[in-house]
């Protein structure tokens, strides 16, 4: 398939083309642990165009990474995936604001 185990590994490695949705994700991680730069990911394209499945996939890389690599927080491993659940009532508060 395109979005397995077999792609994310690839992905870690490099071996994926540029706009692969795991290949754009680890271009992100890499600039924001090895540059230390802010990172953003734009998904865009027309309506039915697949937009949120590819920001799934983006995240399931993410979460995928994260957790080959851990991320030490209060005294244990969390993934991208736990973290950005802690941060939804914030993002819902901001999208919720009048």
């Amino acid at each position: 398939g395109l979005y397995g185990e077999h792609e994310m590994e690839g992905a870690l490695g490099g071996n994926l083309s540029g706009q692969h949705p795991f290949a754009v994700a680890e271009a992100a991680a890499r600039g924001l642990c090895l540059d230390s730069t802010s990172q953003s990911v734009l998904v865009s394209g027309e309506s039915g165009a697949g937009k949120t499945e590819t920001v799934k996939k983006v995240l399931q890389y993410l979460s995928f990474r994260s957790r080959r690599e851990g991320t030490i927080a209060e005294n244990k491993v969390l993934g991208i995936d736990d973290l950005v659940v802690r941060t939804n009532p914030i993002l819902e508060a901001f999208c919720n604001a009048k």
